[in-house]
Order: C-alpha cells, then structure tokens, then sequence
C-alpha cells in the first residue's frame, strides 16, 4: 500500500517544503513576539518583519491575525503533552515538589503562548478547537496517582485530583503570567515561597 505524504514527509514537493517554512517561520515569529507583547497588540508587519518575509507574505498562507489561533493552540498542546510525560517520568522521594516546581518551570518557558491563550479562551470559548484539553491527561493522571488518603474509591481520587489541578494551575496561571496584578499581587509571595506553600495546600488536600 502506498504511504500517503504528510507536512513531515521528506519527499515533500519543493513548493510544499517552502510553503511549511515560511508557515512555521511566521509561528516561530509570532510566539517570540507574544514574549513581550500581549496577542491583541501583535500586528501583521511586526509579525512579517520577525519573520524576515514581506507582509503579502504572511497573507499567502494566514487569511488575518487570528487564522493564527489554531495553530498556536496546536502548538500549546503539543508541549503540554510533552510536559506530562516528563512529569510522569523519573519520580522522586517529593512527587508533589516535582509537579509543582516543573508546572511553574513550564508556565514560565511557555507564558507568551499560554497568556495568548489564557485570554482568547475567554473572550472566545466557542472558537477554542474542540479536543484542545485532552493533552491535559497526563497530568491528571499524575496528580490522581498522589491522592492516597485512605478509603476513597476510584472516583473520589479522581475528582480530588481534577479539583487540585485546578488549585495548582489557577494559582501558577495568575503568578507567572499576571504577577503584578491582583490576586497574586496582593499575596506578597516570592516564587520560591509560593511554589513551597502551594506544595503544602496541596499535600494536605490529598494525602
């Protein structure tokens, strides 16, 4: 049966090859953008010219600014993925640390994306692709295998977990990506401090 040719295949026509280059350059340069600048205030020349490429360039392969989305959430959920595995990966004599330190360790690699994210998400729920949280599992997982108090049943453990992903994601989210605006503001906790406290809410939550 003859293999069909996909976007990594290295037979890919020239015009196909430099079709996917010139795509991912203006990804490349659209998420070193939203480093230092929130997605709304990115505009098609900054992009263009990160990406070295005329702006008639970009509108070849991207209709507007936003035809970017999909791609950046396909982005963030492929690293997402890789973050759980590494997560479920080498455990330690201090899993809760673990999770909780690389969680922020992740924030903190990935904040322009995720913040892009974090807000579209929610001034556009019904435009987040359908299937984009299934990358999330991973760590559910991990977290459901630390909830050890005894006699609760399968179910229980799992919603004990879902609940402290929650905790945990919600709190890092507003630490790295809004740290100069309330709530976390207003906690007047360093990194180091709130990574060890959340660790201890979370522990005792669950164990």
């Amino acid at each position: 049966m003859r293999k069909s040719k996909t976007m990594d295949d290295s037979q890919l026509a020239p015009k196909q090859a430099r079709s996917f280059k010139s795509q991912r350059k203006i990804l490349d340069a659209t998420l070193s953008l939203l480093e230092e600048q929130h997605f709304e205030n990115v505009t098609i020349a900054d992009i263009a010219a990160s990406a070295d490429m005329a702006v008639g360039n970009f509108y070849k392969r991207f209709k507007n600014k936003e035809a970017l989305l999909p791609h950046l959430y396909a982005e963030y959920n492929l690293r997402f993925r890789e973050f759980s595995e590494t997560i479920q990966a080498n455990p330690t004599d201090d899993p809760w640390l673990k999770i909780v330190s690389e969680t922020v360790a992740f924030f903190e690699a990935n904040k322009g994306i995720i913040r892009a994210l974090h807000l579209h998400s929610r001034l556009n729920p019904t435009l987040v692709p359908i299937g984009s949280t299934t990358s999330r599992a991973g760590l559910y997982q991990s977290l459901e295998q630390l909830v050890t108090q005894i006699g609760l049943n399968s179910a229980t453990r799992k919603r004990r977990a879902r609940a402290a992903a929650l905790v945990m994601v919600s709190t890092i989210t507003e630490a790295i990506l809004y740290p100069e605006m309330t709530p976390h503001a207003a906690s007047g906790l360093s990194k180091r401090q709130l990574t060890r406290e959340l660790v201890d809410v979370l522990k005792s939550y669950c164990t």
